[in-house]
């Protein structure tokens, strides 16, 4: 990791940390009401991570924070979807990629002849 991004990756790394325990200890809000649904049986669409090297430094935020556990750091310690069946496409490592390192893609994908994008049918 180059020095020069020592402190501001650790900056990051320890916002994405605090605002993960914050979100584990809060109360509910009150007027929030979360209703738990399972989890699709299989994805309508196809996840397609863009991983740009020379940008990622390798601050290892987005492999930690990873909720399905499928990224990890290469032998060059640049990040890859290593088990590409289990990322659901949530987007919390391009989100909170401090260097604008990864992209999500969510491509639309054929379903007994009709075609499901991201956010439903087309058309």
């Amino acid at each position: 990791m180059p020095k020069k991004t020592i402190a501001v990756n650790l900056e990051a790394f320890h916002l994405g940390r605090s605002w993960i325990e914050e979100a584990r200890t809060a109360p509910p809000d009150a007027e929030t009401t979360t209703i738990a649904a399972p989890a699709p049986a299989h994805l309508p669409y196809s996840v397609r991570l863009e991983i740009t090297p020379e940008w990622c430094k390798s601050c290892d935020i987005c492999v930690k924070l990873c909720p399905e556990r499928c990224l990890r750091l290469n032998q060059e310690r640049i990040v890859e979807l290593a088990q590409p069946e289990k990322c659901t496409g949530c987007r919390l490592c391009e989100l909170l990629c401090p260097d604008f390192a990864i992209r999500v893609h969510l491509d639309a994908v054929q379903v007994q002849g009709v075609t499901v994008a991201a956010r439903g049918v087309a058309a």
